[in-house]
């Protein structure tokens, strides 16, 4: 283990220490997205938390956290990186049905990009996970939701269903929309494959920073 500006770390991580600035990652990006939130007051689900880095800024503004993560090793640095105690942290993965000890792919240098997609990350490992739908947990009061997993945001969203029908929720999806990289016309794609499913439940893209799409009702 390493703290690189206050963050726990695995040692072997050498990719986000390029990306912490002032004691936070992607506090812009988080920033950003925070504007569309129409009421704190509620509950926010970060879904691939990794090691803490969003769920720490949602603990202080939300009234609880509800982040899935499906790296034991990821959970373990969470619970060191965040001192307030209003989250449930599930060591599970969410999709679009429930299913038993799938494989995680993971990147050498990165405890953030591990995926349940094995064209999105650099290896196999031993890792495995269950995958639940969020739908099955029956939230409520939800005013935020953050979905980053690298490849398969589309499954989570489709086990979400029922939750962003039920609730007001400001909703922030990794949807990178790049001109200039290599596979730009499958992220565009796979861009329009979650739009149109958030648009028939009424969810409508509102703005775009960097990488975070948001979706609001």
């Amino acid at each position: 283990m390493k703290i690189v500006q206050g963050w726990h770390i695995p040692k072997w991580d050498t990719h986000f220490q390029n990306y912490i600035f002032d004691g936070e990652y992607q506090k812009d990006n988080r920033n950003f997205t925070l504007e569309y939130v129409k009421d704190f007051n509620t509950v926010a689900i970060d879904v691939g938390a990794n090691i803490g880095f969003w769920s720490r800024d949602l603990c202080k503004k939300f009234n609880h956290v509800y982040a899935f993560e499906p790296v034991k090793e990821n959970i373990e640095y969470y619970k060191k990186n965040i001192n307030d105690s209003n989250y449930t942290l599930y060591n599970l993965a969410l999709g679009k049905e429930e299913l038993k000890n799938q494989p995680v792919y993971v990147n050498d240098n990165s405890c953030g990009a591990s995926s349940l997609d094995s064209t999105k990350a650099t290896r196999g490992s031993d890792i495995v996970t269950d995958v639940i739908t969020l739908d099955s947990l029956n939230l409520n009061f939800v005013g935020y939701m953050k979905i980053d997993v690298q490849g398969t945001e589309k499954e989570v969203v489709l086990g979400a269903i029922e939750t962003l029908k039920n609730n007001d929720i400001c909703l922030v999806v990794e949807l990178p929309r790049n001109p200039g990289r290599k596979n730009f016309i499958e992220e565009e794609k796979y861009y329009t494959e979650v739009t149109e499913i958030l648009e028939d439940i009424g969810y409508n893209k509102k703005a775009q920073y960097k990488k975070e799409a948001v979706y609001i009702s």
